[in-house]
């Protein structure tokens, strides 16, 4: 009864959104890269374990325990705007991304256009008058791609880039 009533107490594993046997995985990970409850727990000058994954017995591993991708699809990278959409409203890429991680996913997959990928254009419909997201005034795609990736590992989050159409401008792919 005492274990029951302490597992009840227990925190959330907020970094994967799981309780019960699945959160006992998902304790190990963070485990292996530092945290507690998914909350970072090392030194600031300390840089987390990195994760190695694998696949062994049809199951995903990192750092040699299960793990789950609990995940989010967050599009625009490949259409016209070559960014991902939403940003046009009064939320900066951090509060978004902020809310995924607070929902207990733990990965974000974007789609990309290859030609968007070769030129690079400079990003639009963000609503460069909105003070949150000033950070993209004048960026190019690529720029603002290596803002998300950073602002996402910044929250633990894992980012699964999908190649996901050859041309931005052109639904479906011929």
């Amino acid at each position: 009864a005492a274990a029951a009533a302490a597992a009840a107490a227990a925190p959330p594993d907020v970094y994967h959104g799981f309780d019960g046997a699945t959160g006992a995985a998902a304790a190990a990970v963070d485990a292996a890269v530092g945290r507690v409850d998914g909350v970072e727990r090392v030194a600031a000058a300390a840089a987390p374990k990195p994760l190695n994954f694998e696949a062994k017995g049809g199951k995903l591993l990192a750092n040699g325990k299960p793990f789950s991708l609990l995940g989010v699809n967050w599009f625009g990278f490949e259409t016209e705007t070559a960014l991902v959409h939403g940003l046009w409203t009064d939320q900066s890429m951090d509060s978004l991304l902020d809310a995924v991680a607070a929902m207990g996913y733990n990965s974000l997959r974007v789609p990309l256009a290859l030609d968007n990928l070769l030129a690079n254009p400079v990003v639009t419909a963000y609503n460069g008058g909105v003070a949150a997201n000033k950070q993209l005034d004048g960026k190019r795609m690529l720029d603002a791609l290596d803002l998300l990736v950073r602002k996402a590992a910044d929250r633990r989050l894992l980012i699964l880039l999908d190649m996901h159409r050859l041309e931005a401008a052109l639904w479906p792919d011929p």
